[in-house]
């Protein structure tokens, strides 16, 4: 933000943005005023407040329709609505699952893999004692694995 060197009165702004911030008017206000032909906006994209704030507080009506109506933040509030809908309508037709689905679905086949590893020792024909005793803390450390990945 420079100061307007003519008059040292209000500033000169970079972007839309930054007016938008210092004048605490929505982005899409200030972009409806610049399509509707305001003379604030200079070359290289800077915004000279000395002629934007008059031409605001004299065409906000006409600007908040141009605008929509919306202010950004209402505009992310229905985005986010949409998304969530968009979710939503995917679950319904099966096309991605829940969170929760997802940690169900993995929980059995955890449980699965344990169960089968519960049962190789008994699999294992003609071992001895010691080397059972080996598979099975090998299986319990597997296990021991797989939860903690949960």
């Amino acid at each position: 933000m420079k100061t307007n060197k003519q008059n040292n009165r209000l500033p000169i702004f970079e972007s839309i943005g930054s007016a938008a911030s210092v004048l605490g008017v929505p982005v899409s206000v200030i972009r409806a005023a610049k399509a509707n032909g305001c003379a604030a906006f200079l070359p290289g994209n800077r915004i000279s407040a000395e002629v934007l704030v008059p031409y605001l507080f004299q065409n906000m009506p006409v600007l908040a329709g141009l605008a929509g109506g919306r202010s950004d933040a209402m505009t992310r509030k229905l985005t986010a609505e949409s998304v969530r809908i968009e979710r939503e309508n995917r679950i319904a037709a099966g096309e991605i699952i829940t969170v929760e689905e997802a940690a169900t679905l993995y929980g059995k086949k955890v449980s699965a893999l344990v169960q089968k590893l519960e049962a190789i020792p008994s699999l294992v024909p003609g071992i001895t004692f010691e080397q059972r005793q080996i598979l099975v803390g090998e299986i319990e450390q597997r296990k021991a694995e797989a939860r903690a990945a949960k």
